[in-house]
């Protein structure tokens, strides 16, 4: 009994033993097998690129060494293009060099939405020839938003079609703009904005209690021109227990140079800042003044006062200006203007009232 154990056990160690070499001789030749190989082709960086954009792409690659070898570099390559139809765009011939990426295109000109074949040929230091093989393809590669649309159009994006709603815009720029005619008895001309922000529109929305009335909170920037010596009010109406409507907030002296007696009844601007309440002013590009509007403070983490609610006008007499519009404007630069109010006479006469508000948010 014992022998024919230590035999059956002597049968298994064998067995063993040949299974261990033979997967090791598998594992061996197939890691012999491995042979050096082009592999990562790239044309701006991305395999398969379906969106090139330049007429000028680079075109990239990597040789990869079998288990075995070591001290393997590329010597020479070679670059072939050829387009949907087989036509061969580009042959860089066999180039003298070891550089595998940032191959600039240097064939014929590349077509919009074209799919292009690619082929790199390279030599390395061991006589090998090694190919590796891809594509890519071209966007409507247009430079001028026109070519390769077939005529399409872009729908809005212009300076004349911008989004804005003004209730939740707490950084921007205005531009003022009036002319007062000669004959004009009434020589003031006021501005609106910051009208109806909801939040001053019910006592439990904001830290003062206030619960205005439609039309009742607002800030208005007038321009008064009754003296020799013109005049900048801002008043701020309904944001404070303390705000009124009969008394500026603060006054600004205008400049003789730059509104007079002369030029009174010349196109005139008044642009402010409003950076989260705290507003910079000038009359025809001479700053008047600085005031923070906000009766909060100053302060960026919560929507401040005033946003550009709604907005209006305010005369005694409608007749007395020819003309009278705001520029509603992003505050950083370009300061592209998002959309134009223009002052109606007869929405002014229709209220019943020296004052008129409405709601520019546009595009909505």
């Amino acid at each position: 009994m014992v022998n024919v154990f230590l035999e059956r056990l002597k049968c298994l160690f064998v067995n063993l033993f040949l299974g261990i070499t033979f997967a090791t001789a598998i594992l061996f030749c197939v890691s012999c097998t491995e042979k050096n190989k082009i592999e990562g082709l790239t044309v701006e960086y991305t395999e398969n690129y379906i969106c090139v954009d330049t007429k000028e792409p680079r075109f990239g690659w990597r040789m990869k060494s079998d288990n075995n070898s070591r001290c393997i570099f590329q010597t020479a390559y070679q670059i072939e293009v050829i387009d949907e139809d087989g036509n061969n765009v580009w042959n860089s011939g066999k180039i003298e060099s070891d550089q595998s990426q940032n191959i600039i295109y240097n064939g014929e000109t590349l077509l919009p939405k074209t799919r292009y074949d690619w082929t790199v040929t390279v030599w390395n230091n061991i006589g090998e020839e090694l190919t590796g093989k891809s594509w890519f393809e071209t966007s409507l590669m247009s430079s001028n938003d026109i070519d390769g649309w077939n005529g399409a159009k872009w729908i809005g994006g212009s300076d004349d079609d911008m989004v804005l709603y003004s209730h939740y815009l707490p950084v921007f720029k205005m531009n003022l703009s009036f002319k007062m005619k000669d004959e004009a008895e009434q020589k003031k001309v006021g501005f609106i904005y910051g009208a109806n922000d909801e939040r001053l529109m019910d006592s439990n929305k904001n830290i003062y209690h206030i619960a205005n009335l439609k039309d009742e909170s607002y800030v208005k920037v007038e321009v008064d021109m009754s003296n020799a010596l013109a005049v900048l009010n801002v008043y701020r109406v309904g944001y404070h227990n303390d705000d009124r409507a009969d008394k500026p907030l603060v006054a600004f002296s205008i400049q003789s140079n730059v509104i007079n007696k002369s030029n009174a009844t010349a196109k005139h601007t008044v642009t402010l800042y409003s950076n989260l309440g705290f507003t910079a002013f000038y009359v025809d590009g001479n700053k008047v003044g600085e005031f923070n509007l906000n009766p909060l403070g100053r302060g960026g983490d919560f929507i401040a006062f005033p946003v550009v609610g709604d907005v209006g006008f305010t005369l005694l007499s409608a007749n007395d200006f020819s003309e009278a519009t705001m520029d509603i404007c992003n505050f950083r630069s370009p300061e592209n203007r998002i959309t134009t109010v223009v002052m109606e006479p007869e929405k002014l006469k229709s209220s019943g009232k020296d004052i008129y508000i409405e709601n520019p948010s546009c595009n909505l």
